[in-house]
């Protein structure tokens, strides 16, 4: 069920009133009921796997915490069930990923975010020593929590069960998210938030990510009949429209959970503000980085075992990520592509600060930062070329292209017709990519700033109301005018849905 068609939106009102009026102890049943309609309209089938992935998990923390006894009991069987039901858990998306490559077979949409998110309850159970779920519709409210079900963020069970147990911790403070999640001022306030937080999603993939679809599609669908310039602004208008799409899906679940009650971390934290590749990769994709963090890199002995095993570790990782996002060669060619660039940055780190320190300059004036920025965005870009392109081949023939570049090569380059050949298309969506960028950046320096002045939600709802409510009805008109329109109804589709 996609977040932009009337039938979800009927569905969700209809799930946020039965949420509201149903006695506070027991809503975990109505989110699970819910969440299980949701994932079964269209595909009631597909459902059945997902149960079986909820069962196979609680029964794995069950019988984890139960052999291990808190760390008191068997550990070395405790780790045996561990890795047993951990690995059984990957396999199985191992093996639909593999079913979809070698013989074209349909790829549960979601899978790849249920399947990580259980994961992470076996995770807390055997390495944080959380107690574990026993109460299996409350459990399976956590697996299947329909906001966030198709395309993430994945959420920690430490984190995301503590608010599901109403009855036992009704302030629902956990992970250090301060927000309610119980009703009165406080809940309703979250309420708002997350609807300007739905509708500003919304805005983001109609008006910016879509823009930039058609154009990046423009360039990748027809790659041997365009240049290196061409290919450049391709991987541009990728990168952003990737980026524009998965933060307004991330922003739409958050918006949604958030009407529910329940507050939820942001997905992405401004990347493009980053200097360095690392620095960039800790803010795309947080709950994803995170989960490889926790459940690979750090089993493997993260940085503990000295610099070589070090950037192995981070290999394996990137490599990994990779073939979870797809499962053709390019997309291993991706993410190798990228743990190589990464840990290039990392070897040579201390040769550019001599370079810098040689040369007498500042790192941190602005004119470098920007600098800098620019650097690491076109980089970026240019490793989501394999990403985008449906071949290697094709991969390789546009980066070719991009480092055979010259400046007479910008004679004659007409990016208008990326964008259906109108001056006003172009300009709309670089102004709104603009806008978008700019959103973002003011909300991550709230977020880092912590600003007593600003009251909860930040700048926006810092306005007077009557300007919030003027600017929340302008967007939702936009959206609906957006939505009735043909080109946006074949559309809608998130681009993390293939995943």
């Amino acid at each position: 069920m996609n977040f932009l068609t009337p039938l979800f939106f009927l569905f969700f009102i209809i799930t946020l009133a039965a949420y509201r009026l149903i006695g506070q102890r027991y809503r975990y049943v109505v989110l699970f009921a819910a969440s299980c309609f949701f994932y079964a309209w269209g595909q009631p089938k597909l459902l059945l796997l997902l149960l079986l992935v909820t069962v196979w998990t609680y029964a794995g923390g069950l019988l984890i915490s139960l052999v291990g006894g808190n760390g008191k009991g068997d550990l070395r069987g405790s780790r045996r069930l561990y890795t047993v039901f951990f690995a059984g858990n990957i396999l199985l998306l191992a093996a639909f990923k593999f079913a979809n490559l070698r013989f074209n077979a349909i790829m549960p949409v979601g899978m790849s975010f249920y399947v990580f998110q259980s994961s992470t309850y076996l995770t807390d159970v055997y390495r944080k020593g959380m107690a574990p779920e026993k109460n299996f519709i409350r459990y399976g409210a956590f697996v299947t929590f329909f906001p966030t079900l198709l395309s993430g963020p994945i959420q920690k069970s430490r984190e995301f069960l503590p608010m599901l147990r109403r009855d036992a911790d009704a302030s629902g403070s956990a992970g250090g998210m301060k927000e309610t999640v119980s009703g009165g001022r406080a809940g309703d306030n979250l309420a708002i938030r997350g609807l300007a937080l739905f509708l500003w999603g919304m805005f983001v993939k109609l008006f910016v990510a879509n823009r930039l679809s058609g154009a990046a599609d423009y360039i990748f669908n027809y790659i041997p009949y365009y240049t290196g310039i061409y290919y450049l602004a391709a991987a541009v208008c990728f990168a952003l429209q990737l980026y524009s799409d998965f933060a307004a899906y991330s922003d739409m679940a958050a918006g949604c959970a958030a009407m529910l009650g329940f507050p939820l971390r942001r997905n992405f934290d401004n990347p493009f503000m980053s200097v360095t590749l690392a620095e960039l990769w800790n803010r795309w994709h947080v709950s994803l980085n995170e989960w490889f963090i926790e459940n690979i890199y750090i089993p493997l002995g993260g940085s503990r075992k000295g610099k070589a095993r070090k950037y192995l570790n981070e290999m394996i990782v990137f490599f990994c990520s990779g073939l979870w996002h797809g499962q053709g060669l390019h997309f291993a060619l991706w993410g190798v592509y990228n743990g190589a660039l990464m840990i290039l940055g990392q070897i040579t780190a201390g040769l550019r600060k001599r370079l810098w320190d040689f040369l007498h300059i500042r790192t941190d004036a602005a004119p470098i930062l920007w600098l800098r920025r620019l650097i690491v965005f076109l980089l970026f870009s240019m490793t989501f070329i394999f990403f985008r392109a449906d071949t290697v081949a094709g991969g390789i023939q546009m980066t070719k292209g991009i480092l055979q570049i010259r400046p007479g090569d910008l004679v004659g380059f007409y990016p208008q017709q990326m964008f259906g050949k109108s001056n006003a298309q172009f300009i709309a969506a670089g102004l709104l990519t603009l806008l978008f960028l700019a959103v973002q950046y003011l909300r991550s320096k709230e977020a880092a700033a912590a600003r007593p002045d600003l009251p909860q939600g930040g700048y926006f709802f810092a306005l007077p109301e009557k300007v919030q409510r003027v600017l929340l009805a302008a967007v939702l008109a936009a959206c609906i005018f957006a939505l009735c329109k043909e080109t946006a109804v074949l559309n809608t589709k998130f681009v993390y849905y293939n995943f």
